[in-house]
């Protein structure tokens, strides 16, 4: 067994590396800037979407497929079907009656 500070020196090393890597830093704020950029995207199209789609999930995959459900599983078996990649997926519920919150 290692010394525990040569262990501790190892755990860093290699945080280090992933962050300098091609999954690091920069990854993460760019998947996070283009993720959200398809957030505001499915917004912009929430209420067409809702008329096209009301009471369903619906997913809006990175090519901008659009995909409806009754059910969340559905949409995500349909996903898995035509072998779009879930992750970067915005997905939501298109209430036709939505909830108004008073704050």
């Amino acid at each position: 067994m290692l010394p525990l500070d040569t262990e501790a020196n190892d755990q860093e090393m290699k945080i280090a590396e992933m962050i300098a890597g091609p999954c690091g830093h920069a990854a993460i704020i760019e998947g996070a800037r283009w993720y959200g950029e398809r957030c505001d995207l499915f917004d912009r199209r929430h209420r067409e979407l809702t008329a096209k789609h009301p009471d369903h999930f619906v997913a809006m995959a990175a090519d901008d497929t659009i995909i409806a459900s009754k059910t969340l599983d559905g949409l995500f078996a349909e996903i898995d079907r035509r072998g779009i990649a879930q992750e970067p997926c915005v997905i939501e519920f298109l209430n036709s009656q939505p909830i108004v919150w008073l704050i």
